[in-house]
């Protein structure tokens, strides 16, 4: 029997997690990958199983440059209280709003090193800034915190806080602090690059605040 290796990475390799190979390949989006097993974990401190949020965060940013780990997205991270928004939107790279029901005009935009790259709608439309017929909208490269400014002042205006019915941080940059608000949580994902054909679909899940299960589907290309 292998070793078994300490920390998150091992957790992905070892041998000494129980592999179920024997599954029907599952399509999963992008259609050319296929699962081709499954490990799962839901016991050892060393794996990261009873872990706190924030401290299974700071384990993650421990392993970032083993695991190549640039973001983290997270599952549920609805944004209620705009009050805070200039101090955790620098710590995402993603920020979406819609509204409720979800349209193709809900906003998407993408940010890197804190500035924005990339605005565009649901439908996949970019755009150069947004709102279109706002005096003072978000643009290309702007700064993280003026956005977060302005989303605060767009969400109070009655003509655009409908889009912010339902607005989400879904992607966090794991070498920003952590947010507390991931507290409230219950799970977080990422994609591990193995080889050139082979991919990790690694999940973490959390129950009354702690991780309790740790899941990988192991993926390769068709």
């Amino acid at each position: 029997m292998k070793k078994c290796y300490l920390g998150l990475l091992s957790l992905l390799m070892s041998s000494c997690l129980s592999i179920d190979l024997d599954i029907d390949p599952v399509i999963v989006d992008p259609p050319f990958m296929k699962r081709i097993g499954k490990d799962s974990i839901s016991t050892g401190r060393e794996y990261g199983i009873g872990l706190t949020h924030e401290q299974m965060y700071k384990k993650l940013q421990r392993d970032r440059d083993s695991l190549d780990l640039e973001y983290l997205n997270i599952v549920g991270n609805r944004l209620e209280n705009f009050d805070n928004l200039k101090e955790r939107l620098p710590l995402y790279s993603y920020i979406v709003f819609d509204k409720n029901r979800g349209t193709e005009k809900g906003v998407q935009i993408w940010m890197e090193n804190k500035r924005v790259k990339s605005i565009s709608y649901n439908n996949g439309e970019s755009l150069a800034y947004w709102p279109k017929d706002a005096l003072d909208p978000i643009f290309l490269g702007e700064s993280s915190k003026s956005v977060a400014e302005k989303l605060i002042r767009f969400q109070r205006k009655d003509k655009y806080a409908p889009y912010f019915e339902r607005t989400m941080l879904n992607i966090k940059t794991v070498k920003e602090a952590y947010d507390e608000e991931l507290d409230q949580t219950k799970e977080w994902y990422f994609g591990q690059k193995i080889s050139n054909e082979r991919t990790n679909h690694v999940y973490i899940r959390f129950e009354r605040g702690k991780v309790s299960n740790i899941v990988i589907h192991k993926m390769r290309k068709m």
